[in-house]
């Protein structure tokens, strides 16, 4: 099977450093997703961009072997990445952390891992598209939608919204009943929501953080229109069209958000004839 692929991660737009705290990583059978999460003065000295590039990395290095496990792999990631910077203060609430989405491409199967919200969908052809999205967050604290409905972004009652939601999810994180993230425990890995689908029929497949797949999310669009966007114009054309989705609704009025704009990373996979 001969696969191309591409790769983007791109900061939201007027961020003060100009970074990422998205990142991804690729192999010749692999991608993994990585969207991170965490505060400047959250217990760690290096940030949440550098969790997010180590953690990336990490796994896809930990899961290049295909009879690894996902949850193994990314378990054994979150262990390295807690190594590299065990000197930090990592029981603090706000120190690094990240949803992770991995994707892998076997010999007869594909295996998928979401932990948290990182979005992966794959296209099988006559078999349809199959969508794996962890939704334990939203189980807990309900859709980042209906929570912020009405009220415009930059207002102090959207801000309220957002506390008390942030709030919510604060209390949920990585506790028995709530959803999990990965920050220094391996054993959050085996929290993730996992699928295998057959390999035979595959076509194409996406694994995006949530700045990316919003429009899935809240329903403007379909996975299907996500590959028909990746089709004609790639992973950075997708990101391109979410940002004009963005620019037409800067107050979250029809699509009601967190914030104006998000850092947005979509590894693209593709089956060459």
């Amino acid at each position: 099977m001969i696969v191309e692929a591409g790769l983007v991660c791109v900061p939201a737009p007027g961020r003060a450093d100009g970074g990422c705290e998205d990142h991804g990583a690729l192999g010749p059978s692999a991608v993994v997703v990585v969207d991170g999460v965490g505060l400047p003065a959250g217990g760690c000295r290096h940030g949440v961009a550098w969790y997010a590039r180590q953690l990336a990395s990490a796994t896809l290095a930990a899961v290049t072997a295909a009879d690894v496990p996902l949850a193994d792999g990314l378990a054994s990631a979150i262990n390295t990445v807690a190594a590299r910077h065990h000197d930090c203060d990592l029981a603090h609430p706000d120190t690094p952390s990240a949803a992770v989405g991995v994707l892998r491409i076997g010999a007869d199967r594909v295996d998928l891992l979401s932990l948290a919200d990182v979005a992966i969908a794959v296209d099988l052809g006559a078999d349809g598209v199959h969508a794996v999205v962890d939704r334990h967050a939203e189980a807990r604290s309900g859709l980042v939608g209906a929570g912020l409905a009405g009220h415009r972004i930059g207002t102090a009652a959207h801000a309220a919204a957002v506390a008390d939601l942030l709030a919510e999810r604060e209390t949920a994180c990585n506790r028995p009943g709530g959803f999990w993230v990965a920050a220094a425990d391996p054993d959050v890995a085996h929290r993730a929501t996992a699928a295998t689908l057959p390999q035979a029929g595959l076509r194409r497949a996406v694994v995006c953080t949530d700045g990316a797949s919003w429009p899935v999310d809240s329903g403007v669009w379909s996975w299907s229109d996500a590959f028909t966007l990746l089709a004609s114009r790639g992973p950075a054309g997708l990101v391109a069209v979410v940002r004009e989705l963005e620019a037409a609704d800067p107050d979250g009025v029809r699509h009601p958000r967190v914030k104006r704009h998000d850092d947005a990373t979509v590894g693209y996979l593709r089956v060459l004839p």
